[in-house]
C-alpha cells in the first residue's frame, strides 16, 4: 500500500513539474501574433465608452529602437489619430509567417460595417526573447500609414 501511494504521489509530481514547464515555455516568449494582437488592442477605438482612448505610447513600445528612431512618438500618434477608423474593427483574420528570428503577421479586416475591408502587414524580429515590430503598413483601399525601413 505505501508502495502504491509513493508512486502515485510521484506520479503527481512529475506531471505537475511538466506542466509548469510546458506553461512557462509556451508563454516565457510572447509569438508574433501575440505582439501584433497586443499593438491593436492598444490602438482600438471604443466606440462604446470614449473614456478608453487608444494607449498610443503602449502600442509604439512594441516598436523597435530602430523604427522609434525614424517614427517619434508624436509622428506615430498623429498618423493613428488620422486614421482611427482602422482601429474600429469588428472582424479580423490574422495570419503568422515564422522563421529564423524573424516574422510576418497579415491581417484583413472589416471595418464598422462589415463591408468595408482594410489590411495590415507586420514585419517582426526577435531580439533578447522579445518580439519587436521592426515595420508595419496599414491601410485600405483609399490611403493608410506605415512605419519602417523594411521595403514591403
Amino acid at each position: 500500500m505505501n508502495r502504491n501511494r509513493l508512486i502515485v504521489v510521484g506520479s503527481g509530481i512529475v506531471l505537475v513539474a511538466v506542466l509548469a514547464i510546458a506553461s512557462y515555455l509556451l508563454t516565457a516568449t510572447p509569438a508574433p501574433l501575440a505582439v501584433v494582437k497586443d499593438f491593436w488592442a492598444a490602438m482600438e477605438v471604443h466606440q462604446d465608452d470614449a473614456s478608453q482612448p487608444s494607449d498610443y505610447s503602449g502600442a509604439y513600445a512594441h516598436f523597435d529602437s530602430d523604427l522609434q528612431r525614424e517614427q517619434s512618438l508624436q509622428e506615430f500618434k498623429e498618423l493613428a489619430a488620422s486614421h482611427s477608423s482602422f482601429f474600429r474593427a469588428g472582424n479580423r483574420q490574422w495570419v503568422t509567417n515564422e522563421e529564423n528570428g524573424t516574422a510576418t503577421v497579415e491581417g484583413r479586416f472589416t471595418i464598422e460595417d462589415d463591408v468595408e475591408v482594410s489590411s495590415a502587414m507586420f514585419r517582426l524580429v526577435k531580439q533578447n526573447d522579445t518580439w519587436k515590430i521592426v515595420a508595419y503598413r496599414i491601410q485600405d483601399d483609399v490611403g493608410g500609414f506605415a512605419g519602417g525601413t523594411i521595403p514591403f
